[in-house]
């Protein structure tokens, strides 16, 4: 993948579950890459979020935080 794609990832699995929104993995990345095209952050923004989930039991607040976002970044 890409270094914006580790990136993101990074930023899910380290960040606390109060602290992912969708506007702050876009802060976070617009940070990194101010001018990514916006369905190209969709598409790998979504890829992060698949790799990342399995690393959480699917009743622990993370899982939960990660499975609404690409609804909101969908938006």
């Amino acid at each position: 993948m890409t270094a914006l794609y580790d990136f993101i990832c990074n930023f899910l699995r380290i960040a606390l579950p109060e602290h992912i929104t969708a506007f702050s993995v876009i802060y976070q990345t617009m940070n990194e890459e101010p001018w990514i095209v916006k369905e190209n952050l969709r598409q790998i923004f979504h890829q992060a979020i698949t790799s990342v989930i399995p690393s959480y039991a699917s009743n622990s607040e993370k899982y939960q935080k990660l499975m609404n976002l690409p609804l909101k970044v969908s938006n």
